[in-house]
């Protein structure tokens, strides 16, 4: 059997290196395309349903805060003004929630998914 002439051999480890740095490339790229994608998943569908869970926080903060005041209430007049703000802070938690539930991923308004 005949040796390769070191031109071939040469030539033939240079091929495999190209392309074992273009099959690299290519799934670097490839990779980099699933980065790319799973970024937009977060930044269109994730990123909305956490500013809502925020407002839904805020809003149990500030019901809890008014429960409170009606707790330590001492007269007829503050006892009714605490409630009005419970029945508001109320309403702004469950629209909160609504919003929350409507924008959450995998939601999108049907109760089956």
């Amino acid at each position: 059997m005949k040796r390769p002439t070191i031109k071939t051999a040469l030539l033939t480890a240079l091929v495999l290196v190209a392309v074992a740095v273009c099959s690299f490339a290519a799934y670097a790229v490839n990779r980099l395309s699933m980065l790319n994608h799973n970024v937009a998943v977060l930044a269109t569908d994730w990123l909305p349903s956490i500013q809502h869970s925020q407002g839904m926080d805020t809003a149990l903060s500030d019901l809890r805060a008014a429960y409170r005041d009606h707790v330590l209430a001492s007269d007829g007049a503050q006892e009714a003004d605490a409630m009005k703000a419970i029945i508001a802070q109320g309403e702004r938690f469950e629209g909160e929630l609504s919003e929350y539930e409507m924008n959450r991923p995998g939601f999108a308004g049907d109760p089956n998914s």
